[in-house]
């Protein structure tokens, strides 16, 4: 059996399209993680869902790495649903050591009340 596949150029077309519907999703998700207003929980979940979706079958590449640089929110949902590809490499590993440090600190003087 033969195995029939797309043309390059509709390939990237895809890939391309899938791109922008995860930067607008993206986008989204960061408006509602950085509002000052209250965000119903269900227009958080949709968006949440949909970008799921996209990222679970986003081809991995430069665009879609600037994309979550640019969101740290898809950033790190991108880093929970495909660890096995992303890790913690998103994350400016100073920034984690120093936020490790901190919670260290404020558990230790809880402790000491």
């Amino acid at each position: 059996m033969t195995k029939v596949t797309a043309p390059d150029h509709q390939i990237r077309a895809a890939q391309t399209a899938q791109l922008r519907a995860i930067a607008h999703l993206a986008s989204l998700l960061q408006h509602l993680e950085t509002s000052s207003q209250s965000v119903h929980p269900d227009q958080y979940r949709t968006v949440v869902e949909h970008l799921t979706a996209q990222l679970q079958t986003a081809v991995v590449s430069d665009e879609l790495g600037t994309i979550l640089k640019a969101y740290p929110a898809a950033g790190e949902l991108y880093e929970n649903l495909r660890y096995e590809l992303a890790g913690l490499c998103l994350h400016d590993l100073d920034r984690a050591i120093a936020s490790e440090q901190l919670t260290q600190r404020t558990l230790n003087a809880l402790r000491q009340r």
